[in-house]
């Protein structure tokens, strides 16, 4: 199994088609892979969505429709949410 952990900037790139998108989005299309961010990180994607609205790209709507990715993605297993600094550096040790 391929194991990831993205940080923001990667994983914002999955929901907000920038450049980057297209490689992050070949990970997320690979089967047997896993994919994490860190605790914090699941806050900071979200204060990215916001900044990206108040700068006009993309508009609330649409903003909230990424959101609403983000949380199935994390309800449905395809992100795995780490618990803590120790779970995360666990992850980039194995």
């Amino acid at each position: 199994m391929a194991r990831y952990f993205f940080d923001t900037s990667a994983i914002v790139k999955y929901y907000h088609s920038e450049p980057g998108t297209a490689e992050v989005s070949r990970i997320f299309a690979q089967p047997d892979r896993n994919i994490a961010i860190s605790s914090i990180g699941f806050v900071e994607i979200q204060s990215a969505f916001a900044i990206k609205v108040r700068s006009g790209t993309p508009d609330p709507k649409n903003a909230g429709m990424q959101r609403a990715r983000l949380m199935l993605d994390v309800a449905a297993g395809d992100l795995d949410v780490s618990l803590g600094a120790a779970h995360d550096a666990s992850l980039l040790l194995a």
